[in-house]
């Protein structure tokens, strides 16, 4: 009968081996042969015989394991080798469905398994409660887990040498370049240069042994055993003024930081190969998921949290570290608390939720813009739970940053031209909010209602939903934001988020006292299931907008002063200065009390925007508070000679005291006198 298969099982010790043989008792076929090799040096080539192992007997051969293979693959002319380890276990089709996944890839293929035994992008992670004490839990369990996996293949860096499943032709190119190896991780490492490495996903094996592919590898190499816990990814293009921040904030936590370019023509590679991360100049296809994942094939961390530029990670690195060491084994990934900055940096900051940290050999990304994270195998997102040991601060929705960056174009053109989307609202969804960004609110409708009325996903429809409402007030059409409102109270969102879309409404409308009562229905806050978070400054803000339209200033600046404390100021200082004029006591010193100290450059931009006597009047309150004189000075100094004479000089005097370069300003009698500009 012709031999189509062979598979070899490398010894190291005889009970194993009883175990491995057995195992696979039931698993072949009638044109599949069992070869144990027995590893060892001897002289005058390999030696054969038959052994019987529990109940079956197969060929032995005992010789190095190189001349060992050779001599079999050239007498038995297998189409198929399959080498494997004597701690292995298979479970049902494990070979068949290794051949399967053979026979659609190239010539120099080699096909590992999944395993629950094996540490690295093989793993299987065993639900609660599921254990594999006999051949019949494995048989089981295959039998599940494999239903769902049927033809999925994936192409990876490297596999454990547990099992290695590859044509007989490639077998013997790779072995013409060995002379000898005992074993078969050592074997694997000359195959891994030779060869593309695949995982079937539907093929499952058991090892009585726990395998840590990345240390065999570095012991087989005569390194120490070392796994990163963590590497870090970032996908850039031209971010030379912002990827500092980005890379620092990375370097405390993470092994290796890995940077792919899709097309820098600035510093942005010399400043990141400065800082240690390993840069690859790659390209860009018009799909985020694409990019990013072609980061996440350099990485080597059990573990990936990834970032862009703009944005820094902000966590105890020690408390981060014990975490992923120590922590819960149940999740994939981890959603982490991203803080947007908008605006001009004083604006209240939006806050969501998303999954930044996962498991390197059971995720990836989908999607060719706002991008997800997705299992491996599984036809749905990655299970993640929430962390609350870091955040992320995000900054790339700043005005400043905004500006000439062109990101609203750069995401229509990608959501409309791309078809890496799992579903076609997933598409859709992208598609609007992009058009939502760049204020095109017609377009954003039309397409978010049609995500809304097909029945899509919840998550998507919800964040559709969401869409619409939004670009309905934009419009000014109440009717609409107000019949989506309707549609809100039908699906899984959120009391507390529809009563804040509520007030949203009567806002629009101008119904004030309304608006509040709706507000005090939302509480104190509210997270809703697709991590879009309603904060206590969002709903401060709101509320002080509704008190200023019921006239209710002595209040509305009582609130005001108390969120510009807090760091967030969702309206120009000089409407502050309105409302502070037309309630009870107009003491500007109690907005100088009140600014935070990180952002007075954001604060004293505005003074410059104010009217020039208005702008008078509240620096020279400023000027009462000795730890703002310098910004009041140098704010001053820009801008004093528009002022009044009598004015102008004041304040020259005031700057030229304090060291500034003086310049001259003229009196109203027209004389010179001695006034100064602010360096």
């Amino acid at each position: 009968m012709k031999i189509n298969r062979v598979v070899v099982v490398v010894e190291s010790s005889a009970s194993n081996v009883i175990h491995c043989v057995d195992s696979m008792k039931n698993t072949l076929g009638l044109g599949d042969k069992v070869v144990v090799v027995e590893p060892t040096e001897r002289s005058g080539g390999p030696k054969r015989f038959s052994k019987r192992f529990g109940t079956q007997s197969v060929l032995v051969i005992q010789g190095d394991l190189v001349s060992s293979l050779r001599e079999l693959a050239q007498e038995l002319r297998p189409a198929e080798i399959c080498m494997v380890e004597d701690s292995t276990l298979g479970a049902r089709r494990w070979l068949d469905n290794l051949s399967d996944a053979l026979n659609s890839l190239p010539a120099n293929a080699v096909v590992a398994p999944r395993s629950p035994s094996i540490f690295g992008v093989q793993r299987v992670m065993l639900s609660e409660g599921v254990t594999l004490k006999t051949k019949g839990d494995l048989n089981a369990y295959a039998r599940k887990f494999t239903e769902s996996r049927r033809g999925h293949i994936s192409s990876e860096r490297y596999v454990s040498s547990m099992v290695l499943h590859m044509r007989t032709s490639h077998l013997l190119d790779v072995l013409s370049s060995i002379e000898s190896c005992n074993k078969l991780v050592d074997l694997y490492l000359a195959i891994e240069e030779q060869s593309l490495k695949f995982i079937s996903h539907d093929s499952l094996v058991y090892s009585l042994q726990a395998r840590n592919v990345d240390v065999e590898r570095s012991l087989s190499r005569g390194l120490i055993g070392y796994l990163p816990l963590l590497s870090a990814c970032l996908i850039v293009k031209d971010e030379e003024g912002l990827i500092e921040d980005a890379i620092r904030s990375l370097l405390p936590i993470a092994e290796e930081v890995i940077v792919y370019d899709t097309g820098s023509s600035d510093n942005t590679l010399e400043i990141a190969r400065s800082l240690g991360a390993k840069v690859i100049e790659g390209e860009w296809r018009g799909d985020f998921a694409w990019a990013r994942n072609q980061a996440l094939s350099a990485c080597q961390g059990k573990w990936i949290v990834w970032i862009d530029a703009d944005e820094v990670f902000e966590c105890d690195p020690i408390v981060l570290r014990r975490e992923l060491l120590f922590g819960d084994d149940e999740p994939e990934g981890y959603t982490v608390r991203i803080k947007n900055e908008v605006g001009s940096g004083m604006d209240t900051p939006i806050y969501h939720w998303a999954t930044r940290m996962f498991r390197r050999s059971e995720c990836l990304w989908s999607g060719a813009i706002h991008e997800t994270i997705w299992s491996r195998v599984l036809d749905r997102s990655s299970y993640s739970k929430q962390c609350d040991f870091a955040s992320i601060h995000h900054f790339g929705y700043l005005e400043s940053i905004m500006t000439g960056k062109g990101k609203a174009e750069r995401n229509i053109a990608v959501a409309s031209a791309s078809t890496n989307f799992r579903f076609i609202e997933e598409k859709k969804v992208h598609e609007a909010r992009s058009y939502f960004l760049k204020g095109e609110l017609s377009r954003c409708r039309e397409i978010a209602d049609e995500v809304v009325g097909s029945g899509s996903l919840e998550s998507f429809r919800n964040l559709a939903i969401r869409v619409s409402f939004e670009a309905s007030l934009g419009l000014g059409d109440f009717e609409r934001a107000s019949q989506m409102l309707g549609v809100a109270a039908r699906s899984s969102i959120g009391e507390e988020f529809q009563s804040y879309m509520t007030a949203m409404l009567h806002m629009g409308r101008a119904q004030w006292s309304s608006a509040l009562a709706s507000l005090d229905e939302v509480g104190s806050g509210y997270l809703d299931q697709d991590g879009w978070e309603i904060v206590p400054e969002q709903l401060v803000s709101k509320r002080l907008e509704c008190l200023v339209g019921l006239d209710r200033y002595d209040q509305a600046v009582d609130l005001a002063l108390m969120n510009l404390k807090s760091g967030s100021f969702d309206f120009h200082l000089g409407r502050l200065v309105e409302w502070m004029r037309k309630s009870s006591e107009a003491d500007f010193r109690k907005i100088a009390l009140a600014l935070p100290l990180d952002k007075l450059n954001l604060v004293f931009a505005q003074v410059l925007q104010l009217e020039r006597a208005v702008a008078d009047e509240v620096l020279e309150a400023f000027y009462e508070v000795p730890v703002l004189r310098v910004h009041v000075l140098a704010t001053m100094g820009l801008i004093f000679t528009e002022l009044e004479s009598e004015r102008a000089l004041i304040w020259g005097r005031r700057i030229s005291e304090a060291g500034f370069e003086t310049a001259p300003i003229r009196e109203s009698t027209g004389n010179l006198a001695l006034g100064s500009v602010a360096k």
